[in-house]
């Protein structure tokens, strides 16, 4: 009996019409499931993000299609709580490369692996990514990857940038090469030290760092790359002089000079910059022009920024270079005909340039200049006979890269440093890669026209068109039951 309505059940229209419905929703349950995993698994992807932050620059593709040696990036997390964005990122790398491979390690689960990749005694951190070519690694720790800026309203620190493809480029750079390039800070003049984070950034583009003393070392060593004077207070000696010369002329070297309007007078110096251009004229630069100082100090300076190498990837930044304090550097119009004098960093047509220092006045005299004006310069000399190129940097003032506690830490400034020592060595692939900045809305959409339309058309047409068709096949097939 029981069995009897059990099969009349089965066999009554109800069940047909619901068995199939059922059956329809299953299947197109099913078929969402087929198409999210082959979507996973098929190597096309487009980034919609605003800022681009999974998409490579020309200049990373360039270095990844240079490997010649295989290279292993591993990341530490733990499952289910990797970073996302920057495993999509190294997704990207490893899709443009085969001579890169990602895999992940659990350090919790594999402690052991850890200890060939301790750096100064410490194991790296959960979150660290390692980048590994077998010979020299490279372990970029997990709040690396993000900019920083202290909110002055909440009291904390909050997301401004994304800064990892920089970050892991720099390492794989760092891998393939079998050396890294010594910048030498010259000591023995009254030179002031740069900061423990200005020389820990410097580190991440694959400098070396060190002191040098030209007198006491009887020389410039073999190794230098790059030599650097910050703030020096007395001149270089005659033999100091001829020494830096040839390091730049003969040996192909590259030097910055940073320097104060308060120094005293420096003609050695002077003599070397002249030879390629540049002169230091000591007067205060003042600006008038609202846009271009901070509010009631217009000694604190906010230049225009050239179209150079070096500053080109810091136009349109959330952050200006805050300049404080320079004097003039002066593009000589008399110079030798192989070298190229570029301004970096200029004034507006408004400022004016104070040449007694000590003076109280607000408006310019007959003795003064009047702008615009260099704060910052950058020349190249391409060599006479026996000669090789050659190239340095000159800025006005020194108090960039040391700003004062009322502004705090300046982002744009330190990039701008790097960007020079980068620019000198020859190394664009890692001026040009910036970080993305972070708005409140991280992965805001952004649409070609293509685009718009291909996920409009899926959205009014496919999709509805798909249910609709469903509906007209189970509206045919009740007709029939």
């Amino acid at each position: 009996m029981k069995s009897n309505r059990f099969a009349r059940f089965l066999n009554s229209r109800a069940m047909k019409y619901g068995g199939y419905a059922a059956l329809v929703t299953a299947g197109f349950l099913g078929l969402l499931v087929v198409v999210a995993v082959l979507a996973d698994a098929l190597p096309w992807r487009t980034d919609l993000t605003v800022e681009r932050y999974f998409t490579l620059s020309a200049e990373t593709e360039r270095v990844l299609d240079g490997l010649e040696r295989p290279i292993t990036v591993i990341g530490l997390y733990e499952e289910g709580k990797e970073d996302v964005g920057v495993v999509e990122l190294l997704k990207k790398y490893v899709s443009r490369s085969s001579k890169l491979t990602l895999s992940y390690l659990n350090p919790y689960r594999s402690p052991r692996e850890l200890k060939r990749y301790m750096v100064d005694g410490a194991e790296p951190e959960l979150g660290s990514i390692i980048v590994d070519s077998g010979d020299r690694f490279r372990v970029l720790k997990s709040y690396e990857m993000y900019e920083y800026a202290y909110d002055e309203e909440t009291l904390e620190a909050r997301v401004q940038s994304f800064q990892a493809e920089k970050l892991i480029t720099s390492a794989i750079l760092y891998v393939s090469a079998t050396s890294d390039p010594v910048i030498y800070l010259l000591r023995g003049h009254g030179e002031t030290d740069i900061a423990d984070t200005l020389r820990s950034s410097l580190v991440q583009d694959n400098f070396v760092v060190r002191d040098l003393n030209i007198t006491t070392a009887g020389g410039i060593p073999d190794d230098a790359r790059i030599l650097v004077q910050v703030d020096p207070q007395i001149d270089l000696n005659a033999v100091e002089l001829r020494q830096i010369d040839d390091y730049l002329r003969r040996r192909g070297g590259r030097a910055a000079f940073v320097l104060d309007p308060s120094e005293p007078a420096h003609p050695n110096l002077g003599t070397l910059l002249a030879s390629y251009g540049l002169e230091t004229v000591t007067a205060l630069v003042i600006e008038r022009n609202a846009a271009n100082f901070l509010p009631n100090q217009p000694f604190v300076l906010v230049p225009n920024l050239s179209d150079h190498a070096i500053t080109k990837p810091l136009q349109g930044a959330d952050m200006p270079i805050i300049f404080p304090l320079s004097q003039i550097i002066h593009l000589m119009a008399i110079k030798k005909r192989k070298v190229t004098v570029e301004p970096l960093l200029v004034t507006s047509d408004r400022s004016w340039a104070q040449v007694d220092m000590d003076s109280d006045t607000t408006q310019p005299t007959t003795e003064d200049y009047d702008g615009p004006f260099a704060v910052a310069a950058a020349a190249t000399d391409a060599g006479e006979s026996g000669e090789q190129e050659s190239r340095i940097v000159v800025t006005g003032g020194s108090q960039f890269l040391f700003p004062p506690e009322n502004i705090g830490y300046l982002p744009e400034n330190e990039a701008f440093f790097r960007n020079c020592m980068n620019w000198l060595r020859g190394a664009d692939e890692l001026i040009a890669i910036t970080p993305r900045s972070i708005s409140n809305i991280r992965y805001k959409i952004t649409l070609s026209t293509f685009q718009f339309y291909l996920f409009a058309g899926l959205a009014v047409i496919v999709v509805p068109g798909l249910f609709l068709g469903l509906g007209i096949a189970v509206f045919l097939r009740r007709r029939h039951l």
